[in-house]
């Protein structure tokens, strides 16, 4: 829940300020008076997401396994495990196939990191 809000907050934080901005740019608004109602708003969500923090509650104990529960599911996942390690080593080695691979992340990232290089380049001579 708490990444949920972040991711929230960090997409809905700069958009709702870029819009009021440019809303209140369009408007002809002084310079000098264009954050303040932004800055409320800001403040307003602030406030409500403390208020929403404080109304989360710890889960209830209903839905907590028992420890018979838990001892199954341990089994359970001990067994799915054992079996997929039994899949991954017989795996057929495909040295072609695994070069492709890198080839198609490693060129891409390399160009980027290339291109990077002579803009910063420039910027310090």
């Amino acid at each position: 829940r708490i990444l949920t809000a972040w991711s929230t907050a960090g997409i809905l934080g700069p958009v709702i300020v870029n819009y009021m901005h440019d809303m209140r740019v369009e408007a002809q608004v002084p310079f000098s008076e264009i954050y303040a109602p932004i800055f409320y708003i800001l403040a307003m969500m602030l406030a409500i997401g403390f208020i929403a923090n404080l109304m989360v509650r710890p889960v209830a104990k209903k839905f907590f396994m028992t420890d018979k529960e838990l001892l199954a599911e341990k089994k359970l996942a001990h067994e799915k495990f054992i079996s997929a390690k039994e899949v991954i080593g017989k795996a057929e080695k495909t040295p072609l196939i695994t070069l492709l691979a890198w080839l198609a992340v490693g060129i891409p990232i390399s160009y980027g990191i290339w291109s990077t290089i002579q803009k910063a380049w420039i910027l310090f001579h």
